[in-house]
């Protein structure tokens, strides 16, 4: 189905969608093809709109959310140092065995590391630039995420350890 889906064009897609599921038609970008595909997979396999699938109802759970608050430069620092460790512990290797076994157009072979990999593998870039360009897109992931969980009034962000610990000792006793 997906292959089928892929080959129409995003207009089509969208088109389709808004037949059956107007809510997503209106919560998915016209450009991003593989959310309307996987839509309208989800409609034709389970006959409910996937609009349906994500209302979130009252958690049966009382829980607690606690982000960490990083001054963005040492944010920045750690994940270029993850990135070069990743790299010297065999991120090359990993992706060079991957795409042995799997085909380089599948969305898990798009994900950073894996991208920015295949650039060099295919000899695109070299491996400096690779590892620069994953660096960078790993910052800029790294501020949507940001930006994204600062929205969710449920988090309780804190800057240090013991910050955390005050407010889990507050809501475990509470």
């Amino acid at each position: 189905m997906r292959q089928k889906l892929a080959k129409k064009s995003a207009a089509w897609l969208l088109a389709k969608l808004e037949k059956v599921d107007p809510i997503s038609c209106q919560k998915i970008s016209a450009n991003n093809k593989r959310r309307l595909i996987r839509a309208l997979e989800v409609y034709e396999k389970t006959g409910q709109p996937f609009s349906a699938w994500q209302n979130k109802g009252e958690s049966e759970f009382e829980f607690l959310q606690i982000g960490l608050k990083l001054d963005r430069q040492k944010l920045y620092q750690r994940i270029n140092e993850r990135m070069e460790k990743m790299i010297t512990t065999g991120l090359v290797e990993e992706v060079k065995n991957l795409r042995k076994k799997y085909d380089q157009k599948l969305p898990s072979m798009s994900g950073l590391g894996y991208k920015e990999i295949g650039l060099y593998l295919d000899s695109k870039i070299n491996l400096p630039e690779a590892i620069n360009l994953l660096k960078r897109n790993t910052r800029h992931y790294a501020r949507k995420q940001i930006s994204w969980f600062s929205r969710d009034k449920k988090i309780k962000w804190v800057e240090s350890y013991k910050q955390a610990e005050k407010i889990v000792k507050d809501f475990v006793c509470q």
